[in-house]
């Protein structure tokens, strides 16, 4: 994969017809796209936290980073772009790999910090955001359960600031959480996320969700179509914008 195991700019940006990363990202791919993907390829791999303190918030900034790298691919291609977070090499610590195409790019096993801290609620939820979005456009329900469980997981364990906190306490999302969960996404993504809630699949899923989880979908559904109705009515007005421009321009001309 010639970007992702270029070593120089001039490596990363040759010209080659047959990597495997161009074809995942849209025909016709230029020069300064190939750049692109490079430095933020160089992003995702560097920036290591001191030892000595917390590296959440290091390890949010490469999440961001990733999910930035993530949103430049073809969306029938963004699951070959996986982000792995999982039990570190001491129970005080937590880990994270960045796979792409099967290969990984980046590990760490020793992110510190407390376990129900905010930057690890953001980087939890940021990761469930690219999941959720896989998840849905394979529409794999059991996948997509599973995120819906670890983010109400994220949320009772945030609003509790305990490691194991009664489930029947789970708090409703807030508008905090929907913000994060949805961060890593493009705004197509979100389109497609509403989309898929609001067919069959959306409908089952709710049909057959437990309560926390049911609440969850429904307010990811109703947050998502305030955004899209935000977002239609500001394209509607740039619009009206141009044309005034465009017809003030026909009459001073």
């Amino acid at each position: 994969m010639q970007v992702a195991k270029a070593t120089s700019r001039e490596e990363a940006t040759k010209m080659s017809l047959l990597d495997r990363i161009i074809d995942w990202f849209k025909s016709g791919v230029q020069r300064a796209e190939l750049e692109q993907m490079y430095d933020k390829l160089i992003e995702v791999k560097g920036g290591a936290a001191s030892s000595h303190e917390s590296n959440f918030h290091t390890e949010n900034i490469r999440l961001n980073a990733f999910a930035e790298l993530r949103q430049l691919a073809l969306p029938e291609h963004r699951d070959q772009f996986k982000y792995d977070f999982f039990s570190g090499d001491s129970p005080e610590t937590f880990g994270c790999a960045i796979r792409i195409g099967g290969e990984e790019i980046y590990r760490n096993n020793d992110i510190s910090g407390p376990s129900s801290s905010h930057e690890r609620f953001e980087l939890t939820l940021g990761k469930c955001g690219m999941d959720l979005e896989d998840a849905f456009r394979n529409e794999d329900t059991d996948s997509i359960r599973d995120v819906l469980k670890a983010v109400s997981g994220e949320v009772r364990r945030t609003a509790s600031g305990m490691d194991n906190a009664d489930i029947d306490s789970t708090p409703q999302p807030s508008p905090e959480a929907l913000s994060l969960l949805m961060r890593p996404l493009s705004t197509g993504a979100q389109a497609m996320l509403l989309s898929k809630l609001t067919e069959d699949l959306g409908l089952g899923l709710m049909v057959e969700a437990r309560d926390n989880d049911r609440q969850l979908l429904q307010a990811l559904t109703e947050t998502l179509t305030v955004t899209m109705e935000r977002l239609a009515e500001e394209n509607a007005a740039k619009q009206d914008s141009t044309r005034v421009i465009f017809d003030l321009g026909k009459i001073q001309g």
